[in-house]
């Protein structure tokens, strides 16, 4: 039962002991080495993000930075809404604190977007994510640690909607310019892409090579770890790749022609500067 005492205290425990540096961080406390600047990795949801996030973390770590994961911390804590929503807190300062590897930020406020921070923004094909995020709504949600029945029972009507509409209908309504999805793609658009400090990657090009793909990003993060290490992540990172190739292209598989073909007239400008123009 979700709203037992005995639930709320074990899953309290588990998050403590999982982001003990998120706490420290967000109760003022210094986390970071003061005299290394920060890192942050900028993408979306359903673009392999929690994957992308292990395999750097131990590299960050190794480059003498803390791995600070403020979205899913709040997301245990069952008030990701109200984190995002209220502009993360209202306290992006928390984003200038040096000697942190803030990610993944699946979206982010004008405010953070516009740091100074070296960055890497990794995007997948916004058809593909539109596709992914049906599949995870209607068949794939997971409650929150510290999820109550409040929580339960949303994800639940997620769950009867992306079911009920289907995959065509549901894409097409977050293809829209009030979707959060959209939103989000668009203030990359502005804010991130084409920036000096930005290193913008996608997940197409992670699946075809993601040898070349990390040594990218190592480079532009400045980066300097032993080979070991270096080859451990790759060894790790090919055993938890299994069919992430066949997923490129899925609205092509998954929709029905008219349905592409209304997605690119609807998001054309963007698919074109992403670099995805159909």
């Amino acid at each position: 039962m979700t709203g037992s005492w005995l639930h709320t205290i074990r899953a309290r425990w588990k998050v403590r002991r999982r982001f003990r540096a998120e706490s420290q961080l967000l109760a003022g406390r210094e986390v970071g080495d003061p005299d290394r600047p920060s890192a942050v990795l900028f993408t979306v949801e359903r673009a392999a993000s929690r994957f992308v996030t292990r395999m750097l973390a131990p590299l960050a770590r190794d480059a003498g930075l803390v791995p600070i994961d403020l979205d899913s911390y709040h997301y245990e804590l069952n008030r990701i809404a109200e984190w995002i929503g209220g502009g993360r807190g209202g306290d992006d300062r928390l984003f200038e604190r040096p000697g942190c590897f803030f990610g993944p930020l699946r979206t982010a406020s004008a405010n953070v977007l516009g740091l100074s921070h070296r960055s890497v923004l990794v995007l997948r094909d916004p058809r593909d994510v539109l596709v992914s995020l049906h599949r995870n709504h209607g068949w794939e949600p997971r409650l929150p640690l510290l999820g109550d029945d409040v929580a339960a029972r949303r994800i639940e009507r997620e769950m009867d909607h992306a079911r009920t509409v289907g995959i065509d209908d549901f894409v097409l309504s977050m293809a829209r310019p009030e979707s959060h999805v959209r939103r989000t793609l668009e203030a990359y658009r502005r804010h991130l892409v084409g920036r000096p400090h930005v290193l913008f990657l996608t997940y197409e090009e992670m699946v075809a090579d993601f040898s070349a793909w990390l040594h990218r990003i190592v480079e532009h993060f400045g980066w300097r770890p032993e080979p070991r290490l270096l080859d451990r992540v790759l060894r790790v990172a090919g055993e938890g790749a299994s069919g992430r190739a066949t997923r490129v292209g899925d609205h092509r598989r998954a929709l029905r022609p008219e349905t592409v073909e209304a997605l690119d007239g609807e998001l054309g400008p963007l698919l074109a500067a992403l670099g995805y123009a159909p």
